[in-house]
């Protein structure tokens, strides 16, 4: 047999784990292949040291058993198992395992039971190897999700086609099973998808303040749920190891600390992986908005947390109260900033002249709140905010006159923006704003008139109306 390290060893915590095949001199495996383990501290700067070993031997499954290419795992709270074949004069090469607590190993175990005899040399002729060459790909791993150990090894299936002497083939077995004397082990717990509200049923953001927490352990496991250090619920896993949790008493707005913890007769695990859940039932709200007429037409909303998720054009309605015309959704373009918190609606599609200006008017920028929510699913409370538009307005007072013309003339011929003089947007004031000047001068905008009860929308800060209407008579009045 191959007595070298030829699996895969675990470094975990400082210590590391591995195991080979040895043949002891003296003993109940004297003369037999027999798989050894090794627990070497190699913690900090000093040199390695054997903490501990140990043969299997597994005289319980038969006398004589020899046992050989092990490969072993462990869980970084001591407790580690093994993989090995085993065969004897009474055993067909079988799959088999142990498992250990500390240096307190079980009686190995049989997950696959071999069916008949297995000789394979494959030399051609069988005079140059006298070995019986069996599969050496056993291989096991921890399971940091519930604390189990996954194993895959060989046992001898019925025997196939002959060659020459030799008969025989192997079949693979994948094995999944505990530590049986460890306490159990805790899964990160999980937000039910049904709990978590919002954009997304995965980002354990919601406005559930009593949602249900599930996860995994070993099956009959009495299970606590804490928040921080503070237990909010028990339950018991079912035959399959699921729980689930729902906390008694609402948890406050804010990121919380979710972890689990599970007791059986082998006593309590470890705290689970940390869940961080964010409880968020505080509608967002519209902060700020403005209308942008310096250089071209758009409108600016700033909202108290971020909405750009759930937003479509169809959500904001602009309206030209002076016509009774509706902007397209089509024509239409809204981008996103600060983190999907400021939201730009600009008006590309519309023809002008110039392309993307809107035309005089009053109008109204209505959002249609039930669709827009934040991450967490609470809706944006209705709104519908004022601004205007009148090309010549350059001190924004709805009402072309001389003032206006002053502002145009001490700028003609310059570069300018709306308040400066350009009307038509093209970045310079001149005979073109002149003539859009000229053919409104002495005309006014009236404010929109008054429509079943007011109430206005007014900026947070100021108690202005919102998009710069300088006249309380110039906010909208909404049904």
């Amino acid at each position: 047999n191959d007595r070298r390290f030829s699996s895969a060893a675990t470094w975990i915590n400082g210590t590391l784990y591995t195991a080979n095949t040895i043949v002891p001199n003296s003993g109940a495996d004297a003369g037999q292949n027999t798989a050894r383990w090794y627990q070497v501290n190699v913690n900090g700067a000093g040199a390695a040291s054997l903490a501990s070993a140990g043969n299997v031997g597994a005289e319980n499954l038969g006398a004589g058993t020899h046992t050989f290419y092990p490969s072993i795992a462990a869980d970084g709270d001591g407790n580690w198992a093994m993989t090995f074949a085993a065969s004897s004069p009474s055993i067909f090469a079988s799959s088999a395992y142990t498992t250990a607590v500390g240096t307190t190993v079980e009686a190995p175990a049989i997950f696959a039971a071999g069916q008949d005899f297995y000789v394979r040399t494959y030399f051609n002729p069988p005079a140059q190897s006298q070995n019986n060459r069996w599969g050496d790909f056993t291989g096991i791993v921890h399971d940091p999700v519930d604390g189990t150990f996954w194993a895959a090894n060989l046992y001898a299936g019925p025997r196939g086609g002959i060659f020459q002497t030799e008969d025989g083939r192997w079949r693979t077995r994948l094995a999944n099973f505990a530590a049986s004397n460890a306490p159990p082990r805790m899964g990160r717990p999980d937000v039910a998808a049904s709990s978590d509200s919002g954009t997304s049923a995965t980002d354990n953001n919601t406005n559930d303040n009593t949602p249900t927490i599930t996860g995994e352990t070993f099956a009959g496991a009495l299970v606590t749920l804490f928040d921080g250090v503070i237990p909010i619920g028990t339950t018991t896993a079912d035959a399959n190891g699921a729980w689930s949790i729902t906390p008694l008493l609402p948890l406050l707005d804010g990121v919380h600390t979710i972890t689990a913890v599970a007791t059986n007769g082998s006593g309590a695990s470890p705290p689970s992986r940390p869940l961080s859940l964010t409880i968020d039932t505080a509608a967002p709200l519209l902060n700020s908005a403005a209308f942008n007429f310096e250089t071209g037409h758009s409108l600016t909303f700033n909202f108290s947390e971020p909405i750009s998720n759930s937003v479509e054009l169809t959500d904001f309605v602009v309206t030209n109260q002076t016509t009774a015309s509706t902007i397209s959704a089509a024509n239409q373009l809204i981008t996103f900033a600060n983190a999907g918190a400021t939201a730009l609606l600009s008006f590309p599609g519309v023809a002008g002249p110039p392309a993307g200006i809107l035309a005089d008017g009053n109008y109204t920028a209505a959002i249609a709140a039930a669709a827009i929510t934040d991450t967490a699913g609470n809706a944006l409370a209705a709104s519908s905010s004022p601004f205007f538009v009148f090309a010549g307005d350059a001190n924004r007072d709805r009402a072309i006159n001389i003032g206006d013309f002053a502002i145009l003339g001490s700028r003609f011929n310059q570069p300018g923006t709306f308040s400066q003089g350009d009307f038509n947007y093209n970045g310079l004031t001149n005979i073109s704003d002149f003539a859009i000047l000229a053919a409104k001068f002495n005309t006014s905008l009236p404010p929109a008139l008054a429509r079943g009860t007011a109430s206005t929308t007014m900026s947070a800060k100021t108690g202005a109306p919102l998009f710069g209407d300088r006249a309380i008579d110039a906010v909208e009045i909404l049904r």
